[in-house]
């Protein structure tokens, strides 16, 4: 690995064990973190979002939790939307006839603030296929 990736790998993860990252990245319009294990315990171990992360893992005790526990325990603490986004949903969903809503997220770019980032080309099937099956989802529940 090159001088100038460690030390960005070092930055970030110095950023993510003890600073307060939520804050720091907020004006971003997008957060990108890899599910990449170095980063996963200096996060729920940061101070900033220990309240945080207590409220989500409740009595389970940090040193006892699993791996892939906390992993869904990182991305419903980073991917919550805030109250007004909420309320905004909570709108759009009043006025919908089936009130539910179908969300995809279907990444398929490189992560221009990221150099360690890679582009997932091949996602463009993907991408119709999604599609095609939340189509013929749509389809059989209205029938």
């Amino acid at each position: 690995m090159r001088s100038w990736q460690t030390a960005i790998r070092n930055e970030i993860a110095n950023t993510i064990k003890s600073k307060d990252f939520v804050q720091i990245w907020s004006s971003y319009n997008d957060i990108v973190i890899s599910t990449n294990s170095d980063y996963v315990t200096p996060a729920l171990h940061n101070k900033f979002v220990l309240n945080q992360t207590r409220k989500l893992l409740g009595r389970l005790l940090l040193a006892q939790a699993a791996m892939q526990t906390l992993f869904a325990f990182l991305f419903e603490l980073l991917f919550t939307p805030s109250i007004s986004v909420r309320n905004r949903l909570d709108t759009i969903l009043a006025a919908s006839r089936h009130r539910h809503l179908i969300c995809l997220h279907i990444r398929l770019g490189k992560n221009p603030t990221n150099p360690f980032d890679h582009a997932f080309t091949g996602r463009v099937n993907t991408t119709k296929a999604m599609l095609n099956f939340t189509n013929n989802y749509l389809s059989n529940k209205s029938s």
